[in-house]
This record gives C-alpha cells, structure tokens and sequence, in this order.
C-alpha cells in the first residue's frame, strides 16, 4: 500500500508545470551582479559592442532571448552557450546581429 504522503507527492510531480524561475527579473538581477564584475576593458568593449554604458544596456537586454525566441526560432542557440570544463574560454563560431 503507498502511503498517503508518497500518493501527494507523486500527483504532484506528475501535475507540475515548468519553472519560469528566471524570468525577466531574474536575469535583470544576474546581468547586473555580472556588470559590477567587469574589469575596465571589458567594460569598455561591452558599451561599445551594445551601444551604451554596459551596466544599463546588459540589465536592459538580459531578457531579450526569452523576449525573441518564440518569434524567431532561429535564435534558439543565442539563449545559452555551453563551455566545457577545463576549457580555455569561448570562441564564436558565428557573429550574431540582430536588429531591432
């Protein structure tokens, strides 16, 4: 016989939907932690790739992925990039531009 806390746990499991854990918020928080850790010269190479002071423009397009994909699948890859541990860092194999 399952018990009654092991039945609720497993019609919970089986009836929950997908986190939205992030949203919009989340990578607002995430982008702006990450701007203050910018050293002066990536500071200056991110306001001059986005267009602006890089804290402001980071916080501001941190969502843009989500904003995007449903409308554009195209640009499902731009959402993440996965670097392997023991990697050097990441090279882009595609210059991405969009339009806005």
């Amino acid at each position: 016989m399952i018990s009654a806390p092991r039945c609720i746990a497993a019609l919970l499991l089986l009836t929950t939907r997908p986190a939205l854990a992030w949203a919009p918020e989340g990578h607002q928080v995430v982008a702006g932690i990450f701007a203050r850790e910018l050293t002066p010269k990536a500071c200056a190479q991110v306001s001059a790739l986005l267009g602006g002071e890089a804290g402001a423009v980071m916080v501001l397009e941190s969502s843009r992925a989500d904003e995007i994909r449903q409308q554009r699948p195209e640009t499902l890859a731009w959402h993440y990039v996965n670097i392997e541990l023991g990697s050097r860092g990441y090279v882009a194999l595609v210059t991405l531009s969009y339009q806005y």
